[in-house]
C-alpha cells in the first residue's frame, strides 16, 4: 500500500480537554504571579471556590486543596496563523514532504510553572496578538520570530517539586534575570 501525501496533527484544537484564548492565559499567567494558594474561599470576596484543579477569583490564582491527587492538565492556546515548531523540525518536515497543520500551543499544567515560564509565556500570548512586549519599546515582533519563541518555550523551566522549591535554585527570576547580566554591580564578573 502506497500513499501519495500525508498530513498529520497530534490533535486538532477542538479536541484538547482544556481550550484558552491569549487573553485569558495572559490573566491566568498574572495571577499565578500574584498569588498562588492552597485554598477553599477566596480570600477577597470569601466565595467558595469551584471543584476544579485550578481557578481564578479575585485576580488571584488558586489551587483546590480537595483533590487527594492532583490531575495533571495541560491547556491549548490558538495561535492563528503561527506554527511553532524549531527551524531544524520545520527543515525536516520540508525534507520529508509533510504537511502539519497545528495553528495552536500547548502549554503545562500551571502546577509546574516558575515565574520565569510566567514570563516566557506572557510574551509569546503579546507576540500572538501582534502587541509589544514591552512598554519601553513598543516594539512589534516579526512573524519570523516564530522559531525563537518556539526554543524559548522549549527550554523554559518547569517545577517538578515542591511549590517552595519554585524560590530556589538557577531557575528562579532573581537568578536568572536580575543578577545574570553582566553590568556594572550586578553581583556577576
Amino acid at each position: 500500500m502506497s500513499v501519495d501525501q500525508y498530513s498529520f496533527s497530534i490533535l486538532s484544537f477542538k479536541d484538547c480537554p482544556v481550550q484558552k484564548t491569549p487573553e485569558q492565559v495572559i490573566e491566568l499567567l498574572k495571577a499565578w504571579r500574584k498569588d498562588h494558594l492552597f485554598a477553599d474561599k477566596c480570600s477577597i470576596c470569601k466565595t467558595l471556590l469551584p471543584s476544579t484543579p485550578y481557578t481564578l477569583c479575585c485576580g488571584h490564582f488558586y489551587y483546590n486543596n480537595h483533590f487527594k491527587t492532583y490531575p495533571v492538565q495541560s491547556f491549548a492556546v490558538y495561535t492563528p496563523k503561527y506554527a511553532f515548531e524549531l527551524p531544524i523540525l520545520k527543515r525536516l518536515k520540508a525534507q520529508a514532504n509533510v504537511k502539519t497543520d497545528q495553528d495552536f500551543l500547548v502549554l503545562p499544567d500551571p502546577i509546574f510553572w516558575q515565574v520565569v515560564s510566567t514570563l516566557v509565556y506572557e510574551k509569546i500570548m503579546k507576540f500572538v496578538q501582534g502587541l509589544p512586549m514591552t512598554s519601553r519599546t513598543q516594539t512589534v515582533q516579526s512573524p519570523s520570530k516564530v522559531g525563537l519563541f518556539y526554543k524559548q518555550i522549549v527550554e523554559a523551566p518547569l517545577n517538578y517539586g515542591s511549590l517552595q522549591r519554585r524560590s530556589c535554585g538557577k531557575s528562579t527570576l532573581i537568578r536568572q534575570v536580575a543578577f545574570g547580566k553582566r553590568c556594572i554591580l550586578s553581583m556577576r564578573e
